[in-house]
């Protein structure tokens, strides 16, 4: 009885050890690559707990998760770039932002996002009415244009970040 008592607690350890041993493996683990930098499981944990969190560490556990991790690693990454090269940290914009709780970066983010697709939206009074014609979740025309801008806006976004993507070399790991 004893023997099998010491076997079933050195098998726990065992396991435990194992267990850990994968944790640490797997957060060593590249995730990607950007310009031929490694992007580390490790690094992207850090990201999540840091600027995303509870809402997103759930998907570190996921390949799928960590695709969709690593995506938006990539975007964040790639606007600071670009912001610390457009933007000047005295920018009027930058300025009246940082007043606040709100970071540098996060101002200089929140410059080249509202100069690369939140003034460059453009709509007309025909658009909304067309929205609401083709739409009947749309029954009044402020929900319409509401709509028209999430929309006009998301396609810039994604428009601009195809282009500072294909400026750079970005791969998935395996």
């Amino acid at each position: 009885m004893k023997k099998t008592l010491i076997i079933l607690v050195l098998l726990v350890a065992v396991a435990g050890m194992i267990s850990v041993s994968a944790f640490n493996r797997n957060m060593d683990d590249v995730v990607g690559y950007i310009d031929g930098n490694a992007v580390k499981a490790a690094e992207l944990q850090s990201y999540v707990d840091t600027l995303l969190g509870d809402n997103y560490r759930k998907k570190m556990d996921s390949k799928e998760g960590r695709k969709e991790l690593f995506n938006h690693y990539v975007n964040r990454k790639l606007l600071l770039e670009y912001a610390k090269e457009n933007v000047e940290e005295g920018d009027s914009f930058v300025t009246s932002h940082t007043m606040g709780n709100v970071s540098t970066e996060s101002a200089m983010l929140s410059a080249v996002l509202k100069k690369e697709v939140n003034d460059k939206v453009k709509y007309t009074e025909e658009d909304i009415r067309e929205l609401m014609a083709s739409d009947v979740r749309f029954s009044d025309a402020q929900s319409a244009e509401r709509e028209l801008i999430s929309q006009k806006r998301l396609k810039l976004f994604y428009t601009f970040m195809n282009k500072l993507k294909a400026e750079h070399k970005i791969e998935l790991a395996g």
